[in-house]
């Protein structure tokens, strides 16, 4: 019985740090996508 409880949390801790590792790298792509499109927006407007 509690080795499987053990198991059952293991997995759940396996799942939502995978889950929570996904959001992150999504999260930081977003980020990245945004922060450059601004920064090319800026480009843009200094240089024309």
């Amino acid at each position: 019985m509690s080795d499987s409880l053990l198991i059952e949390l293991f997995c759940l801790n396996l799942f939502f740090l995978f889950l929570a590792s996904l959001l992150y790298f999504l999260g930081t792509e977003a980020l990245v996508k945004v922060f450059v499109r601004t920064k090319g927006k800026d480009k843009s407007q200094t240089y024309y």
